[in-house]
């Protein structure tokens, strides 16, 4: 893989930042005007079709990074774009004390109890040390 440009697929936002596509929405909610830093990993960071990877990356204050993605519903398949997309980028974000998966779906065809989902669930965690968070249509991330 070639070298990632991570300071080109970058905006910066000071206010509130909503992330849709796909009929998916993430907002997150920014009362205190922290510069977040919205990264395009699909189509932007990472080119290839061929690679696996998540919509965004959403960071701020190098302390804590979003992994997100948006998707119409195949959960599974969000999990492995997060967790490629973790793996690749994983030296830039090394040094953040908070790292986490967000997986929005505009309809999800398995339950969040499924075993499978209960798998890939404490895999994610076991890769970003806290729980990934799903939601249904929309969720909304209060930045501190």
């Amino acid at each position: 893989m070639t070298d990632m440009d991570y300071k080109g697929n970058t905006t910066k936002h000071n206010g509130n930042l909503p992330i849709e596509e796909n009929k998916s929405c993430c907002y997150f909610k920014n009362p205190n005007k922290v510069i977040l830093n919205k990264l395009k990993v699909d189509g932007g960071l990472i080119k290839s079709s061929k690679q696996e990877k998540c919509d965004y990356i959403v960071h701020w204050n190098d302390n804590c990074v979003n992994y997100i993605e948006l998707k119409g519903g195949d959960l599974i398949k969000a999990f492995s774009q997060v967790e490629e997309t973790i793996k690749m980028t994983r030296k830039n974000f090394e040094n953040f004390n908070t790292s986490q998966c967000i997986i929005v779906c505009s309809r999800i065809r398995l339950p969040s109890s499924d075993s499978t989902i209960i798998r890939l669930k404490k895999k994610m965690k076991a890769l970003t040390g806290t729980v990934p968070i799903i939601k249904s249509q929309r969720h909304e991330y209060l930045v501190k």
